[in-house]
């Protein structure tokens, strides 16, 4: 494991956007293709894949990382460990805490316990009407763009 990315925000803030925009740009761009892939039954858009990279590898990427989804992110880390993933992605809330312990603390100690470089980014947002032209699509590819260069850069 050589990355741990964990994209962190508040509920509604385009995390789960981001990372479905990033995982259809490494499948286009970069023709990465899919060898494991799992849905949940209750979202439906909610998902883990680890996608093979060209010239990169394996990444794990999650999608989710509510409250009460500690268990998911703790099985599919696994999948990744089993898969040989060199990196993972994940959505997280910004909140630590310890017992039980919060998807961030879990894909952060993660990163530290494989010795990987972990790397902390927000999705980009708008404040005080600042950027309000922007289509947040558009504002969701770019940071997904900049978690794939983060990805081959870092």
């Amino acid at each position: 494991m050589e990355k741990v990315i964990i994209l962190k925000g508040p509920s509604q803030t385009g995390k789960t956007s981001t990372l479905l925009l990033m995982i259809q740009e490494l499948k286009d761009k970069y023709q990465s293709h899919e060898i494991v892939q799992q849905d949940f039954e209750f979202s439906t858009t909610d998902k883990f894949v680890i996608l093979k990279v060209p010239n990169l590898g394996n990444v794990g990427i999650i999608t989710f990382g509510d409250p009460g989804r500690e268990n998911d992110v703790q099985k599919v880390l696994q999948w990744c460990l089993e898969h040989d993933c060199m990196a993972v992605v994940g959505a997280s809330r910004t909140r630590i805490y310890k017992n039980p312990p919060s998807v961030y603390k879990i894909l952060r100690d993660f990163g530290h316990k494989h010795k990987a470089k972990v790397v902390e980014t927000t999705p980009l947002r708008f404040h005080n009407n600042v950027g309000q032209h922007l289509q947040q699509d558009n504002v969701n590819t770019i940071c997904a763009n900049n978690i794939i260069s983060i990805l081959f850069n870092l």
